[in-house]
This record gives C-alpha cells, sequence and structure tokens, in this order.
C-alpha cells in the first residue's frame, strides 16, 4: 500500500480540516469511458460537514458536480494542499446527482491511521 508520505512527496498534504464555504478544486478525468481529452479542474465550495463522536470531520460534501470517473481523484484547496479525495457513495438514499460530490478528508486519515 502507498503511504501517506509518499504522496506528500509529489503534493503537499493539508493536516487540518475543512470547513463549510471553504474553496476546492477536483482534478480528474470526467467520465467512464475516458471520452474527453485531458483532465478537468472543477472548481467549488465545501457545502456540508459529516462529523464523528469526536467531532472530527469524516466526510464532506462538495458543490462540484462530480461523476464516476472522478472517484479517487484529489480534492485541493486554494493553496494547493490536498484536503480529500473524491468518494463514489451507492447509497440508495442519495439522489443519482448527489452520489459522486462526496470526498473522505484527509485530515481524518491522518488522526486514524497515524504512520
Amino acid at each position: 500500500p502507498l503511504e501517506l508520505g509518499a504522496i506528500t512527496k509529489w503534493i503537499p498534504v493539508r493536516e487540518s480540516a475543512v470547513t463549510q464555504g471553504e474553496a476546492i478544486a477536483v482534478i480528474g478525468y470526467r467520465s467512464i469511458p475516458f471520452s474527453q481529452n485531458g483532465l478537468s479542474l472543477l472548481v467549488g465550495v465545501v457545502q456540508s460537514l459529516a462529523m464523528d463522536g469526536a467531532e472530527r470531520v469524516t466526510r464532506f460534501q462538495m458543490s462540484i458536480p462530480a461523476s464516476p470517473g472522478l472517484s479517487g481523484s484529489p480534492v485541493i484547496d486554494s493553496e494547493g494542499r490536498l484536503v480529500g479525495t473524491v468518494l463514489g457513495l451507492s447509497a440508495d438514499d442519495l439522489p443519482q446527482s448527489q452520489q459522486f460530490n462526496h470526498a473522505l478528508p484527509v485530515s481524518y486519515l491522518i488522526e486514524t491511521h497515524p504512520a
């Protein structure tokens, strides 16, 4: 498995949690099959935060209209630091348009899986 330290060699990681209303961007391929040429840069904001009992952000919803091709793509803040990765949620209670606009925050991974 890839260690977080290996990732930070290529992209800076922000250890603090995202905040509601914060500007973010996703970099990735928008569709499967990969019919579009090149990467897309999608810009939006953090819309809502899911918290655990310890008040840690465990997931956040973005205003970015993500699609299945973006699952696993990096979510970065306005300073270019990694703050999360796009999740593809298949929850039955989520409309199709919201199943891919959630992200797993890096801050949560750092807190729950220390090196």
